[in-house]
């Protein structure tokens, strides 16, 4: 699907610029939980548009 690919290269070009650029990566380990730990917070914290700028969780 055409549409899939645009957003998983949004979704990976933004968890490098949010988390990946901030913390400095010392192995595969780490970056495994730090990319868990942002996706987390990309799907259950931040505001979304189509919810009105509130949280899912709320």
């Amino acid at each position: 699907m055409p549409r899939m690919n645009a957003i998983a290269e949004r979704w990976g070009a933004s968890c490098r610029r949010e988390a990946n650029d901030r913390i400095p990566i010392t192995g595969e380990r780490y970056l495994r939980l730090v990319v868990t730990e942002y996706a987390g917070y990309h799907n259950e914290h931040r505001p979304h548009r189509s919810l009105g700028q509130r949280c899912p969780t709320l």
